[in-house]
């Protein structure tokens, strides 16, 4: 879920719990633990905000809040801890069916910009299905009310996902 571009300042986050973090820089390393699906999230690019991801690929965001997450999560955490989860093929495939695929295009106007994502979930059977989603999206400069443009607001980013769930029953 890495950026295709280094102009991607402007789909980039940074975190701030409680005054603690910051949205200047990637300073926040140090001080808030990001997880995906339980794995640390190390910081991609100094200065351009520190999470490089996609918003559609997340179907839950725990925040904990304050150095008491060091208990369950090690040092580090003075500000808190942030809990990403991944989307699996079971939130796509409705009942009674094996598996789904989702095409979405959006437009915007002000920046020229485009975004095309795509999922295929399938469900291989009882025990283990597999997701694969991909999303690109990109941005000319943003116009301002002035008629001037956002200098650095232009971005063009790929990003995705591959995912596999096996469940073991007795």
């Amino acid at each position: 879920m890495c950026p295709s571009s280094a102009r991607i300042a402007f789909s980039a986050e940074s975190f701030n719990i409680r005054g603690i973090g910051t949205a200047e820089t990637s300073g926040d390393e140090a001080r808030i633990i990001v997880n995906v699906d339980g794995a640390k999230k190390f910081y991609e690019q100094y200065r351009m905000g520190s999470f490089f991801s996609d918003p559609e690929l997340y179907k839950q965001v725990e925040v904990l809040r304050g150095p008491a997450s060091s208990t369950l999560y090690g040092s580090g955490a003075l500000g808190g801890v942030i809990n990403f989860t991944t989307k699996d093929a079971s939130d796509f495939i409705t009942e009674g069916h094996t598996g789904a695929a989702r095409l979405k295009t959006q437009y915007s106007s002000n920046g020229d910009g485009t975004l095309l994502s795509g999922i295929v979930a399938q469900r291989v059977n009882e025990s283990f299905d597999v997701l694969a989603a991909g999303n690109w999206r990109r941005s000319e400069e943003f116009d301002l009310a002035n008629g001037g443009t956002l200098s650095g607001s232009d971005f063009d980013a790929v990003s995705g996902l591959i995912k596999g769930t096996a469940l073991w029953r007795e």
